[in-house]
Formats: structure tokens, sequence, C-alpha cells
């Protein structure tokens, strides 16, 4: 019988990380710019918006990870990197995931409709459909395109606008550029971990970058997809209006932190999982760390 614990290593709970942070900038960010253009019956966020785009991300995540597993455990069962995985193995039955995938969308379904309903605004239950259509659907875009990697990072990337929106702020061009950020940073990270599999990959024609133009080629797309992550990092701030230097600095520590990311990878690609998940999900968090810290510094 499956345990809790199997629940959890089947859908990574970890990796919120990634995508959670940026969110909570997106929502920092629609807040500073809401009390700064007062709308009238908008007030910025508070502690019950913060709580429910928690709620919905983590659901949302869930989602992808479990509808993941399920679409790809035939190729995971091929791949000797993944082939413990627990629905390959067994340990999580195949039913508990589609149960748990069902749940996972009533829960983001309710979070959406009570943002919708708390802060007034109909985004957050009408970007619900095409939310589930990116986080279902991303897992089978491997199979036809190399443009996988940003695909995935869509589903990431549309956190902050979707955050930005929930809460009643009116569109804005400065949490675009940050999911656009998003994108390209996921993307990247993406094209890096897909350097475990190249061989296999390319053996059974999965559409992924390192496949395509080999372990070098695919870092350098890498390099550049985080390139562009950084200045869109930079457009973000400068978009909303922040003027402490405390937002950009970190945008330049994140800037140093992939830096490292790839020279570890570019040392040996047993590095990729560490440079993976610590790299990464420490960036994250120093991302969001320093977005407060600008927010709560700008005039």
């Amino acid at each position: 019988m499956a345990t809790l614990a199997d629940y959890l290593r089947l859908i990574r709970i970890e990796h919120s990380v990634f995508a959670l942070p940026f969110a909570l900038a997106g929502l920092l960010g629609a807040d500073w710019y809401l009390r700064r253009h007062p709308r009238p019956g908008i007030g910025g966020a508070d502690w019950l918006d913060v709580a429910l785009v928690v709620v919905a991300m983590v659901a949302a995540r869930t989602l992808a990870m479990v509808a993941n597993r399920i679409i790809d455990r035939q190729i995971d069962a091929l791949n000797p990197r993944t082939r413990h995985r627990e629905l390959v193995t067994g340990r999580v039955p195949l039913g508990g995931a589609y149960r748990l995938a069902w749940l996972s969308g009533v829960v983001l379904l309710g979070s959406a409709g009570l943002l919708s309903f708390i802060n007034r605004t109909l985004w957050p239950v009408a970007l619900f459909p095409l939310a589930v259509l990116f986080l279902v659907g991303y897992s089978y875009t491997k199979r036809f395109t190399v443009l996988c990697h940003w695909i995935l990072g869509m589903c990431l990337g549309g956190a902050p606008l979707a955050a930005w929106l929930a809460v009643g702020a009116p569109f804005h061009w400065a949490p675009v550029w940050l999911g656009l950020g998003v994108t390209l940073w996921v993307g990247g990270f993406d094209v890096i971990y897909s350097l475990q599999d190249m061989e296999f990959d390319r053996a059974h024609r999965i559409r992924a970058v390192p496949a395509w133009l080999g372990r070098w080629g695919g870092q350098a797309v890498a390099a550049l997809s985080h390139l562009g992550a950084v200045i869109l990092f930079l457009l973000f701030g400068h978009s909303l209006g922040l003027t402490s230097l405390w937002y950009f600095g970190g945008v330049w520590l994140g800037a140093v932190i992939l830096l490292v990311e790839h020279l570890l990878v570019a040392r040996s690609l047993s590095m990729v999982g560490p440079a993976f998940f610590t790299a990464n999900g420490v960036l994250a968090i120093v991302f969001f760390i320093f977005t407060w810290a600008g927010v709560a510094t700008s005039p």
C-alpha cells in the first residue's frame, strides 16, 4: 500500500521551490503597484491572497508532476535513470495517481474561484482552463518538438502574471517580463537536466536540445536562455519602477549563481543533479528575498 512518503516522492514536493517564489514575487509587485496606483475597491494583496496563491501553486505543480509521471510512465520504465520511479515500480498505483491529479485540479479550481470572488476579478477562473492545458499537455511536447523545454518553462512562467491578475491589478508589462524571464530560466535548466538522458533520448526519438545538438550545443543554448532570463528580470524591475539597489543587486547575484551552475556542469555531467536542484532552488529563493527587499525600500 502506498504511503504518504511515496506520494510526496512521486510529486517531488521539494521542487515547489522553483515556481512558488516567482509567483509570490509577482504578488509583491502587484501589491506595490496597487498601493501607488490605487483603484476603487482594490487595496492590494493581503495574507488571504498569499495563502490562496500558495495553495494554487502547490496544486498546479502537483497536477503537472502527476500528469507527467502518468503520461511518461512507459518511457520512464525504459530509462535506467527513471525506472525506479514510483509509478514504474508500482509503489504508487496508477489509480491513486489519477485520483491525486483530479484532487489537485479541484483544489486549483477552488483556489482560483476564491481569488476571483474576494478580489472581484474573473481572471483566475478564466485562466484555469489554459493553465490545465499547459500543465497536462507539456508532457506530450517532447515527442514532437525541441521547444518542449520552454513550453515547460511557460507552465512556471505564467505564475507571476497569474498572481498579479488574481489580486485585481490591471494588466501591466512588468509581470509579463518576469514571466518570460522565468520561462527562459526554466527552459535553460531543463536543457541542462536533459543532458543526463542525451543518448537515451536519441535512441528513443525524444525531442530534447542535447539529443539534437549534443552536450556542448545544449549547454550553449542553455547559457543563452539564462542570459535572456537575466535581462528580462532586470526589465521587470525597471518596468515596475523599482529604484532600490536591493532588487537589481539580487538579479546580479542570481546571474552569478547561474554562472556557477554552468561552470559546474561544464566540468562534469555528474554535477547536473546538484546544479539542477541546489543552484536553481537557491536562485529562486534569493530572487524572492531581494524582490521583497527592493519593494520594501523603493519609494
